[in-house]
């Protein structure tokens, strides 16, 4: 019953209203710029990139023809997110 959004953020003031953040490759200079002001934020942060770009909680990259599920707990704990036990359990996970 609630609302979707899609839009393009262009800066940190119009983060404060997002749950969810992706991040596609032709945003990651953008995102770098932004990543500390996130990380105080209680917002989950999900790229097509692999994990190791400061900030990103889940990762999903393209290997071999098949998008894989990474998860780096410490990101998101840091956040203040849980990540789904069940979510946990089909993902490469990264503590």
């Amino acid at each position: 019953g609630k609302a979707i959004v899609v839009q393009s953020i262009t800066n940190a003031t119009q983060i404060s209203q997002c749950h969810i953040v992706y991040v596609a490759n032709s945003g990651r200079k953008q995102f770098k710029g932004l990543a500390a002001q996130l990380s105080r934020q209680a917002v989950l942060i999900v790229s097509e990139r692999q994990l190791g770009d400061g900030g990103v909680m889940i990762a999903l990259p393209l290997v071999d023809n098949s998008i894989q599920i990474q998860v780096d707990l410490k990101e998101a704990q840091s956040g203040g997110l849980t990540i789904s036990s069940k979510l946990l359990r089909i993902a490469a996970v990264t503590r």
